[in-house]
């Protein structure tokens, strides 16, 4: 399977938990290399879906995303040319996506 459709609605009067959710599935989409195609809406839990994987799509540096088990949701490859970059990347670029609570940096 490469592609999934997402059918879900596009109301942002939502309870939070499953804006969260919807975004969540996105991020995880995107790490393992599925297209998403979706109900062209960009509210609600359907806005929030593709928001999240367009957000991990266009991180400049990161290479590859893994969706893992124990205790990381997410593993992500990042490729850079200085530690700076690193440290950018992590501390300003990431933070700035939804759904993204902490980090843990292992080079």
């Amino acid at each position: 399977m490469k592609t999934l459709v997402v059918y879900c609605g596009s109301s942002d009067d939502v309870p939070p938990v499953y804006l969260e959710a919807a975004r969540a599935m996105g991020a995880a989409l995107v790490q393992r290399g599925l297209t998403l195609v979706f109900g062209g809406g960009r509210t609600g839990l359907m806005g929030a879906v593709a928001d999240a994987a367009e957000a991990l799509a266009l991180v400049p540096g990161i290479a590859e995303v893994y969706s893992v088990a124990g205790e990381w949701d997410l593993v992500a490859v990042i490729r850079v040319a200085r530690k700076e970059e690193l440290a950018d990347l992590v501390t300003t670029q990431l933070a700035k996506i939804d759904g993204i609570e902490s980090t843990e940096t292992l080079i």
